[in-house]
């Protein structure tokens, strides 16, 4: 977890910014997505809207939709959009993801999903919801992005390796295939920790890249500091 007091936005209070909760998979995630030619965006699971709030600044025409069935988490959306500078570009649909309709097609469909599938369940629902496989799997996300993707969109999950790696195996049954592939080991001497992964329907090699987080002394790598330099401040 990054100190929220050095993530900020731009043009976006530092009041806001800084009671945002900010976590790495989502912030290396929402820097990693290609958002080039984006005119309708979908975050599943939006949390407190980082993943949307920094689609929204990475495109300047981008509409963005975020689901959330949690009823706090989605009023803290709401208050963060409304408090941004993106706020005409920014919807919350308190809803269920699994029950929800809708007729768009989206250019991309980003989520930071729920995840430790096989690991013991915590003991507070808003919090299973949020870590756990319980109502939500990324295989879903895939399957909505089947009918709801255009055909040029794009999908980008981040997973812990082994789901990850299931989750590929899986998605070979769909017409929306791995494309693009980056390892993320925190230093460069530990195992593979997350992948950041991009489906789309184009018929592509896979693109495979690695991404190391720090340096020996705890610093920022050069290539963490040049992908997230947009949203982390020089302290």
């Amino acid at each position: 977890m990054e100190s929220p007091a050095t993530f900020y936005f731009q043009q976006f209070s530092v009041r806001h910014a800084q009671s945002m909760k900010v976590g790495t998979d989502s912030v290396l995630l929402g820097a990693w997505a290609q958002v080039a030619n984006v005119n309708r965006a979908l975050d599943v699971g939006t949390g407190s809207g980082l993943l949307a709030l920094m689609l929204a600044q990475r495109s300047a025409q981008a509409r963005i939709d975020a689901v959330e069935y949690n009823a706090a988490a989605a009023e803290e959306a709401r208050y963060n959009f409304e408090n941004s500078p993106w706020a005409d570009r920014l919807a919350v649909i308190e809803c269920d993801f699994l029950a929800w309709r809708t007729t768009t097609r989206y250019d991309l469909i980003i989520s930071n999903p729920p995840y430790f599938e096989k690991s013991l369940l915590p003991p507070d629902a808003p919090r299973s919801h949020a870590r756990h496989t319980v109502a939500l799997h990324a295989w879903q996300i895939l399957a909505f992005a089947e009918t709801h993707l255009t055909d040029g969109g794009r999908v980008y999950l981040v997973l812990p390796t082994r789901e990850a790696t299931a989750l590929v195996a899986s998605a070979r049954a769909l017409t929306i295939t791995l494309t693009r592939r980056c390892a993320v080991r925190s230093r460069a001497h530990k195992p593979v920790e997350r992948l950041l992964l991009e489906f789309s329907r184009a018929p592509y090699p896979c693109e495979e890249t690695e991404l190391v987080l720090h340096t020996t002394d705890h610093g920022r790598s050069a290539a963490y500091q040049a992908l997230t330099r947009a949203f982390y401040t020089k302290g």
